[in-house]
């Protein structure tokens, strides 16, 4: 749960030293670990022995995970073909997991088809739209955008809105995107412009393949970027923290991948 994922492999040696005996429960962690410490090779071999040398039959969790890593690791077309040769039928949470990496590297085809299975099991799954949605936007494609958009509304499928925390002297201010309800937005705001201006000085260019709504004017696409909500919670952070204070920001959804500086 903690990204210690190497030392999770080191835990599982020391469980075989002293003759545990690893259970369905031990391998999902295993392999979650894998996934979150980028371990594809691992994974893969944990995976295929799991019922070979331990006697335990991988189950949905296990088939989950290993799409999943299989997805991080960018082996798209190996994960959608273990999906195809799964002996036990895929649920929501498996093409869930292949959805979202496809999305993370932009296969349009996968993502269509992995979107298109997990609505055939749960039509109201507001995560798939957005995430098919999103694959377009990046892709250029504005009216599947807004076709998709349009479905939605028409069908009552809401998308969560994605919302950024931070805690502050034992008080937790929240954020929107393009929030200005916030008593400090001004200073925020003007804090946001500052960074972007120190940061474009120096040579960075955002990724405007992170905007997710059509917008003509160059200019307007990087003010865009500036209004997400990691963005303003990290800007209050700056100007409320002291210099030597961690900024840490939970939010409630993935972190979108423009906060990330490259």
């Amino acid at each position: 749960m903690h990204g210690q994922g190497r030392d999770a492999l080191q835990f599982f040696s020391k469980m075989l030293e002293v003759e545990v005996k690893p259970n369905a429960v031990t391998f999902t962690n295993i392999l979650c670990a894998c996934s979150d410490a980028g371990l594809a090779d691992e994974g893969r071999t944990f995976f295929y022995q799991m019922e070979r040398v331990y006697g335990v039959v991988p189950g949905i969790k296990h088939y989950a995970c290993m799409v999943d890593i299989l997805g991080h690791s960018g082996n798209l077309e190996e994960a959608a073909e273990l999906i195809e040769k799964m002996p036990i039928s895929p649920t929501p949470s498996v093409w869930g997991a292949l959805l979202g990496a496809c999305t993370r590297h932009g296969n349009v085809a996968l993502v269509e088809k992995a979107c298109s299975h997990l609505l055939d099991l749960d039509p109201r799954n507001h995560r798939a739209y957005v995430l098919l949605s999103n694959t377009y936007a990046k892709t250029g494609k504005w009216e599947a955008v807004s076709g998709l958009r349009k479905l939605m509304r028409d069908s009552g499928i809401k998308k969560e809105p994605g919302c950024s925390s931070i805690e502050i002297n034992g008080s937790v201010h929240e954020f929107l995107v393009g929030d200005n309800t916030h008593p400090l937005s001004k200073d925020i705001y003007s804090t946001l412009d500052e960074i972007a201006g120190r940061l474009k000085s120096i040579g960075y260019v955002p990724n405007k393949s992170h905007l997710l709504q059509f917008v003509e004017e160059e200019d307007m696409k990087e003010h865009a970027l500036i209004l997400h909500s990691e963005k303003l919670a990290i800007a209050f952070g700056l100007i409320s923290s002291k210099p030597s204070q961690p900024i840490r920001v939970v939010k409630n959804l993935r972190v979108c991948g423009c906060t990330y500086l490259q």
